[in-house]
């Protein structure tokens, strides 16, 4: 596919054929796009935890109020960092994991995949949640789960490019 045809064409998805799997080759890859993301300095402060356990997929989907796909997904995907690990930038370490969700997402769609992004570590009930379903200890910072799967929906590609959002040389 195409780059910017994987841009413009990738969209949140949220439905998924149960039971299907994806191949531990095409994880790898995913895994692989997420750590090539930019990082400040290079600082690289991810870590990825793979979720294929059914009950486990189950279970963030039950006790996320936005995250039931989670439960049909193949797998979900925790990005994640450790605060005991000294970066030399770490405010932009929300930044650096971001990136690394954005390289997840262009992944899994140019792959053939559906994903979905969802936010936790603003939210300290998804944080709490996530981290003991998880059974992560509290030096483990959650930034959010991205779930993937076959999709079993399509979506339209859309553009949100307003004209009147675009300045140039300043305001």
């Amino acid at each position: 596919m195409d780059m910017l045809d994987c841009i413009m064409s990738r969209r949140s998805i949220r439905k998924y054929h149960e039971g299907a799997s994806i191949p531990q080759g095409d994880i790898e890859k995913i895994l692989t796009a997420a750590s090539a993301a930019p990082s400040a300095a290079n600082q690289q402060p991810w870590h990825f935890i793979v979720i294929d356990d059914r009950a486990l997929l189950t279970q963030l989907a039950k006790e996320n109020p936005h995250g039931k796909m989670v439960a049909d997904a193949s797998l979900a995907i925790a990005i994640s960092y450790d605060k005991n690990e000294k970066k030399p930038y770490p405010t932009l370490i929300i930044d650096d994991l971001s990136a690394a969700a954005e390289n997840i997402l262009l992944a899994a769609h140019g792959l053939g995949y559906g994903a979905v992004w969802l936010a936790i570590y603003h939210d300290e009930a998804k944080v709490e949640s996530t981290l003991r379903i998880l059974k992560l200890t509290a030096n483990v910072v959650v930034h959010s789960i991205i779930s993937i799967g076959v999709p079993n929906e399509s979506r339209t590609a859309r553009t949100y490019l307003k004209k009147e959002m675009v300045h140039k040389n300043g305001w």
